[in-house]
Parts: C-alpha cells; sequence; structure tokens
C-alpha cells in the first residue's frame, strides 16, 4: 500500500517559511523529477522549475536574481548526490577525512 506523501508533514519547509516571510523561493530540479509525490512535498512552498542540464540549472538561478532582490534558490543536481553516496562500500572523500592530507 501506497502511503500518502501530499498529506505533507507538520513541519513547514524552509521554502514555506520564506514564503511566510514575503521572501520569494524557488527550487530547481531535474524536469524529470517535478510532479513527483516526493518533489511537491520536501520542496512545497517553492516555485518549481526543471531542465535538463546544469547549465540550464545555473540560467534559471540567474534569471530569477535579476527579477527580484533577494530570494532564496535551491539547485539539486543528482550528480553531486551521488558523489556523496556510499560507492563500493566505501564512501568517496573529496576533501577532509580523517587520515587524508
Amino acid at each position: 500500500m501506497r502511503s500518502n506523501l501530499r498529506s505533507g508533514s507538520p513541519v513547514p519547509t524552509i521554502f514555506k517559511r520564506a514564503h511566510e516571510q514575503s521572501l520569494p523561493a524557488i527550487a530547481i530540479c531535474e524536469e524529470r523529477f517535478r510532479g513527483s509525490d516526493f518533489t511537491e512535498v520536501t520542496l512545497r512552498g517553492a516555485d518549481i522549475e526543471g531542465s535538463s542540464t546544469l547549465d540550464d540549472h545555473l540560467h534559471l538561478v540567474r534569471s530569477f536574481f535579476d527579477r527580484t532582490d533577494r530570494g532564496f534558490a535551491y539547485v539539486y543536481w543528482p550528480a553531486l548526490d551521488r558523489m556523496g553516496a556510499p560507492t563500493r562500500g566505501r564512501q568517496r572523500c573529496l576533501a577532509g577525512c580523517p587520515g587524508k592530507d
């Protein structure tokens, strides 16, 4: 049985909090994630934009800040997320790992 994620959480998202402070908020993700229950719940309160390339993501951020003096922008790029995920049973470490100089 599938749970109904859209019933939401009692805790407001950072985007909802921004909206309550009259602060525009945008969340940019890959187009394939737009409209999913998970995306809608975790990013609720933001204007959700989708694109297929990192360049397009950055263009959307720039366009957002060209339209507003202050705001909150969140950009999700899955390749960066995967960099921090376990790989073959080991954590990848980019900097500041114990035992690494």
